[in-house]
């Protein structure tokens, strides 16, 4: 095998699909803008706390959130939530 023809092989590029627990064949082009949107969709998801998603698995994140076990959902905040650890409220535990 040529040098050349090694190297074509060895940047084959993949998505992965969560759903589908395989990986799809593309091309450069196509795994960039994936993974640039997945990566920016994570991102946000973390900033706001909702990704917990571990280091290691972060090649395997599609953005697609809703249907991930690493999310923790879109649940409003509140202030007068009750206090899980004490049962109080947010409110009243500043008094």
């Amino acid at each position: 095998m040529s040098k050349n023809a090694n190297q074509s092989k060895n940047n084959t590029h993949f998505i992965y699909s969560r759903s589908l627990k395989k990986k799809i064949p593309c091309t450069e082009e196509q795994f960039q803008d994936f993974y640039r949107m997945a990566g920016a969709i994570r991102k946000k998801e973390q900033y706001h706390h909702r990704c917990k998603c571990p280091k290691q698995f972060i090649w395997a994140c599609d953005g697609d959130c809703e249907n991930c076990e690493h999310h923790l959902g879109y649940k409003e905040l509140s202030l007068e939530a009750p206090n899980t650890e004490t049962g109080d409220s947010f409110i009243h535990a500043c008094h």
